[in-house]
């Protein structure tokens, strides 16, 4: 469980500097169609697996007890 949480963190780092870049190049203006398609998809990718391994070890750490 505790491996999947440290991933999970991970995850939750990469989606926050997703984020971060796609908020910077918006407000200067400068956000194109492929940044966005290639940033965007990476970002909830990611943030997809922050989810996903929180999920799976708190379902691991339930079995346990």
């Amino acid at each position: 469980a505790f491996w999947l949480q440290a991933t999970g963190l991970i995850f939750v780092l990469f989606t926050g500097l997703g984020v971060a870049d796609l908020f910077r190049h918006y407000h200067k203006h400068d956000l194109d169609l492929k940044r966005i398609l290639s940033v965007g998809t990476l970002t909830l990718v990611c943030a997809y697996f922050t989810v996903h391994s929180f999920i799976k070890a708190r379902r691991m750490a339930k079995k346990k007890t």
